[in-house]
């Protein structure tokens, strides 16, 4: 399928004010994927998530999940198909279970990716 004829897709994304404002994930999107990155308002990052992170931090689930799941959601209304949930603390209150689409965990990815690496070098190494 050529990339003008892509259907768009959008992926929400949770993370920390810092690792969004780094464009971390936008910046690394192909050219041509069809892919949309939706991010919290100003607001949402302001009342919902930078608090609902420091909730985690302090060991405080349950208010962490009230901050958070409203963002998760509201990412959803706007159109996000899915979730990456771009910092360590987040998929400790939102999952597959609580969201409203799909998720994906940006350090469970990048582990299963090190170790698929790590086992591809073992078997070259032994080839």
């Amino acid at each position: 399928m050529r990339a003008a004829h892509r259907p768009r897709r959008a992926i929400g994304l949770l993370a920390t004010d810092a690792t969004i404002a780094s464009g971390l994930y936008p910046n690394r999107t192909p050219e041509g994927s069809g892919l949309q990155w939706l991010m919290p308002t100003a607001a949402e990052m302001l009342q919902g998530v930078m608090p609902g992170i420091g909730a985690v931090k302090s060991g405080r689930l349950p208010e962490a999940r009230a901050l958070l799941q409203p963002v998760a959601e509201a990412l959803a209304r706007r159109g996000a198909q899915a979730l990456v949930l771009g910092c360590t603390e987040i998929p400790l209150v939102v999952d597959e279970r609580s969201a409203p689409v799909p998720v994906i965990d940006a350090t469970d990815a990048l582990a299963r990716q090190a170790v698929a690496w790590s086992m591809a070098q073992r078997v070259a190494m032994t080839a």
